[in-house]
């Protein structure tokens, strides 16, 4: 028996079929979830560098972009930036047939981690 299992290939229904699944069941149970509260905020009163990010990603899940960043603008950036990596990796994966891994350093690692502190000092001036 023969298991190849590096030439799988993913269904281009999956792919397109997906996201408006996903975001159709977002927009039509986020009234079922109840609101959480970040015990950051209501411990210290200090916002964390997540608060506002679920918020955020629904109003971008409902394209009201210009709230979403007003909510939490790393929370809406990441979620755009991981949107967009993974649209270019299935293209890729189409094109050229092969996975595309990508190249993260500890470098990387660590200015994200900078930015996220970063912003969090910054929310809270």
């Amino acid at each position: 028996m023969n298991n190849q299992r590096g030439n799988k290939k993913m269904s281009p229904l999956f792919f397109a079929l997906g996201p408006p699944a996903i975001i159709l069941l977002v927009l039509t149970t986020k009234h079922f979830f109840p609101t959480l509260s970040c015990p950051y905020k209501a411990e210290w009163n200090i916002n964390c560098p997540g608060c506002g990010g679920t918020r955020a990603t629904l109003s971008l899940l409902s394209g009201n972009i210009y709230r979403a960043f007003s909510l939490n603008p790393l929370v809406a950036t990441g979620v755009i930036v991981c949107f967009g990596y993974t649209i270019y990796s299935v293209i890729y994966r189409i094109t050229k047939k092969n996975y595309h891994q990508p190249n993260i350093s500890l470098y990387h690692g660590i200015f994200i981690i900078c930015l996220i502190i970063g912003f969090a000092i910054y929310r809270n001036l």
